[in-house]
């Protein structure tokens, strides 16, 4: 099999290939190659897997001569693979899927976006960017798919002009609940907040996630600045996910001139997630666009209840005041009672909101349910 995706850095889209890949016995039970234009940190634990990586040059996308220059290598690649089944992730790997196509190829796509396609070209890429001969290869690439699975029911709607819902297919996002439960068992949560610093007696709110607009951090700010100064108990905000562009240092620059430096945590990026779960009271996500946040499942599966705004399958996971809050998209009063729950919410609240939520996780979400709902599609 060909596994297709856009770059091997960290992101809830790459590390979802990389569970699935690994809870899939992929490299183990059948050779896998992972097609990438750009390297990064996942190759280490892919390789570490067993799979093969293949760093090619990036999709090009303003030429149509340069862009079937491209499908000619991948395809011929592809071959001398011996490749029969094609992997693709992510709405920015769509070459993968015009490669299956040209070679008779069954291929089964995940899309994490929760745009439609015309407005993913406005969103992620230059006015000009892809080229329409590229646009047009991409939709009939849609439209040949053996499968294409979604994160949530909302986010498949999107796609329902392009695609019956006979070949397309919701999976739940899963994670690895097991290595989760280990890693609780092993870190109590007083070592994981010595480890990063942090005060005992503080009450910590965590947004795991890259720091990018979408994310809406500078608004999730703005509402903690105009609720912790209110409140008696020591409160942290923790934003994990720094990536040093110039959002994240506008960022750091509001959290300066609001004078919540002590209050207000900007972390970057790191390999170790669990150990911000673990010290952590509970979690929020104020993003506008969003399909599933794995960031969410993995909070819940620690037992921390969550918050979040009601982005496409956001409301089919949390039911509000039961698994966790919800609350409306881009509304700063909204997230200010949700932030202002999470910040004064008594203890064994907080504890029984979380312990729901892990039960839900638990039965709903584990990725050894969906790597064999995928090997199943993908005829592994």
């Amino acid at each position: 099999m060909l596994a297709f995706t856009h770059h091997l850095g960290y992101g809830g889209g790459q590390l979802y290939l990389s569970e699935l890949l690994e809870k899939m016995a992929a490299g183990r039970d059948f050779p896998c190659t992972v097609v990438a234009p750009f390297d990064g940190p996942l190759r280490r634990i892919l390789e570490g897997s067993g799979l093969s990586i293949h760093i090619t040059s990036g999709y090009p996308l303003g030429s149509p001569d340069e862009y079937e220059g491209k499908v000619a290598e991948l395809v011929a690649y592809t071959r001398m693979c011996g490749a029969t089944h094609i992997l693709v992730n992510s709405l920015p790997s769509f070459i993968g899927a015009d490669v299956g196509m040209r070679l008779g190829l069954p291929v089964v796509w995940a899309i994490h976006e929760s745009f439609p396609l015309p407005l993913f070209w406005m969103a992620g890429y230059p006015e000009d960017l892809p080229h329409p001969y590229i646009r047009v290869r991409a939709q009939q690439a849609l439209q040949a798919a053996s499968a294409l699975v979604f994160e949530a029911e909302a986010t498949r709607e999107l796609f329902s002009s392009l695609v019956g819902k006979d070949r397309s297919r919701v999976v739940p996002y899963g994670i690895d609940n097991a290595a989760i439960d280990r890693y609780r068992d092993r870190v109590t949560k007083q070592a994981a907040r010595r480890r990063l610093g942090l005060s005992g007696g503080s009450r910590v709110v965590l947004c795991m996630g890259t720091i990018e607009p979408r994310k809406c951090q500078t608004l999730l700010v703005e509402a903690f600045a105009r609720t912790a100064p209110s409140l008696q108990q020591p409160v942290v905000l923790a934003l994990v996910g720094d990536l040093m562009t110039p959002y994240s240092r506008a960022l750091k620059e509001f959290v300066a001139w609001s004078g919540l430096k002590d209050r207000v945590l900007v972390e970057p990026v790191v390999t170790d997630t669990n150990v911000w779960y673990r010290a952590s009271d509970a979690l929020i996500s104020a993003a506008d666009v969003e399909s599933m946040p794995r960031s969410l499942l993995e909070a819940m599966a620690f037992g921390l209840p969550v918050a979040a705004s009601a982005v496409f399958g956001v409301p089919e996971l949390i039911t509000h005041g039961e698994t966790g809050l919800v609350f409306e998209t881009r509304c700063r009063s909204a997230l200010e009672v949700a932030l202002t729950q999470l910040l004064t919410m008594p203890a064994t609240d907080l504890l029984a909101m979380g312990e729901r939520g892990r039960a839900l996780v638990r039965e709903r979400h584990d990725s050894s349910q969906y790597a064999s709902v995928y090997r199943s599609m993908i005829g592994l």
